[in-house]
Formats: structure tokens, C-alpha cells, sequence
């Protein structure tokens, strides 16, 4: 009787080895899958790849006016010369981390901010015309980058905080009531004192300062 007891459970080792074999080959491919799923999502995102096309630059090499000029050559950005445009340096995981709480805080609508800054280079385009030859000024420095996203991944680079507000805009204003060509970066007093006649003053301040 033992040996017929003996004898079964010999039988029924080979099968929970299968099993065994059988499920840990299941969570193997279930580990791997899970690992293979967000870099195929990125692959076949086409605007996550426009976005790395146009702002991605890994390791660049100068970040002076010569490497904006190269690059944008390159990243097909010069038919006609893009205005303006910034490269991303670093790890690109911390780029794509922004849409997550892991790097990033949301900055309103789809846009996050990074809560990391990251070395940047933006190229500026030089002259009026937007035909090439495009002839580029680069800016480096390291900052806070706002991104949009779509479905976990960064598919646009909000440059308006890359564009410089020229000096004096507050006052920029045309004094239409002294001269159409007169721009004064001065404050309002001064205008009143100097370039107003006497009998214009009150009307000008009127104008000027009203709710």
C-alpha cells in the first residue's frame, strides 16, 4: 500500500514542476510586456517624435551661434527660418517626467512645469528675411521648461517664456499728441513738463490717468 502511495506522488512531481515552469514562462512575458508598453506608446506617438525632432538634443556640442545654425539645418527647421526655437539637453526620461508628478506640476490647461530646470539652448533668428541662409544667435542657460502633453508624454514646448520682453515695454507708447514718430521709454511727468504745450498738460493727464 505504501508503495502504491509512493508511486503516485512520483507521478504528480513532473506535473507541479510544469505548472510552476509553466506560470513563472506567464509572468516573465507579463514583466516583460509591461516594461516594452510605454516605449512602444512613445514610438507610435508621431507628435512625441515631431516634439524630440524639434527640441531634443541630447548631448550638444558648442550651443553657439554656429551650433543653432547647424542644427536647425539639420532638424529641417530652416525652410522657411523658424523665428525661434530651444533645444532640450539631458536625460530624456526627465523630460517625459514632466507629465507626471515625478518631475513635473501643472501650469494650466495640458501645460506642466518642470520641477526640475534643464540645460537649454534657444536659437534666435538674425535679420528680417525667413528664407535661408537662416542666421541664428544662441542663448544657453538652465531653467524651468513648460511642456504640453498627451497621454502621459510631452508633445509641445511653450517658448513664450524663451522670449525675451524688450527693454522699456511698459513705456513704449507713441506720443501721438506731441509727435507720431516719438517713442519715450520716460515717465509720464516728464512728457507733461517738456514736450506737452502749457494749454495740452490737463488734457494730456486727463487722458493718461483715466479709469
Amino acid at each position: 500500500m505504501d508503495k502504491s502511495k509512493h508511486h503516485r506522488q512520483q507521478k504528480k512531481e513532473p506535473v507541479l514542476e510544469e505548472m510552476v515552469m509553466r506560470l513563472g514562462l506567464f509572468l516573465l512575458v507579463f514583466m516583460l510586456g509591461l516594461g516594452l508598453t510605454l516605449p512602444t506608446l512613445a514610438q507610435d506617438n508621431p507628435r512625441y517624435r515631431d516634439f524630440l525632432a524639434k527640441h531634443y538634443d541630447a548631448t550638444p556640442q558648442g550651443r553657439n551661434d554656429r551650433y543653432c545654425e547647424s542644427t536647425m539645418r539639420r532638424r529641417h527647421l530652416t525652410s522657411p527660418c523658424k523665428d525661434i526655437n530651444t533645444f532640450v539637453h539631458g536625460n530624456r526620461h526627465h523630460i517625459t517626467a514632466i507629465c507626471g508628478d515625478e518631475n513635473g506640476s501643472p501650469y494650466g490647461g495640458n501645460l506642466r512645469i518642470s520641477t526640475s530646470p534643464f540645460q537649454v539652448t534657444t536659437c534666435k533668428l538674425r535679420g528680417g528675411s525667413p528664407w535661408p541662409p537662416c542666421q541664428y544667435r544662441a542663448t544657453r542657460g538652465s531653467r524651468n521648461i513648460v511642456v504640453g502633453c498627451e497621454n502621459g508624454l510631452p508633445v509641445h514646448l511653450d517658448e513664450s517664456i524663451f522670449r525675451p520682453e524688450p527693454a522699456g515695454h511698459w513705456s513704449s507708447v507713441k506720443c501721438w499728441l506731441c509727435c507720431p514718430c516719438f517713442t519715450f521709454p520716460l515717465h509720464p511727468r516728464t512728457v507733461w513738463q517738456h514736450a506737452l504745450p502749457r494749454a495740452q498738460r490737463k488734457s494730456y493727464l486727463d487722458l493718461l490717468f483715466s479709469v
